[in-house]
């Protein structure tokens, strides 16, 4: 499954209020940004998704201020749940985007010290 497609699933052009014209243009520009962020296509995909999920956040948000929900049809407890969840998912993706993108130190130098070795990391 390519990534696009993959996103989609994910975040479906309804979670957004857009149609799937709209969705499918979003994720070809986060894709595109998250080009100049990452090699790693897995990379790639965790910051757009991260993207998306905020987007969905963003929109949540917004329909709880204006005291609807989607075509007045969610509770103010569900679109607060449905909130909870869509920043948990960005939250999770931006964290897996990081631990992607992050370099692991590498240990520099050894020391010998009272029986035991010490690990000195630098950088």
């Amino acid at each position: 499954m390519d990534p696009a497609q993959y996103l989609a699933l994910r975040v479906p052009p309804s979670a957004l209020g857009m149609s799937e014209g709209e969705h499918a243009g979003l994720v070809d520009a986060l894709l595109d940004e998250a080009a100049t962020l990452s090699e790693s296509e897995t990379a790639q995909r965790w910051w757009a998704l991260g993207e998306l999920h905020h987007l969905e956040y963003l929109r949540l948000r917004h329909e709880l201020s204006a005291g609807s929900g989607a075509e007045g049809s969610f509770s103010r407890s569900e679109i607060s749940a449905r909130m909870a969840a869509a920043k948990d998912d960005r939250d999770t993706a931006r964290a897996e985007f990081t631990r992607l993108t992050t370099p692991t130190p590498q240990p520099s130098k050894a020391t010998r010290g009272s029986g035991s070795v010490g690990i000195v990391f630098e950088g």
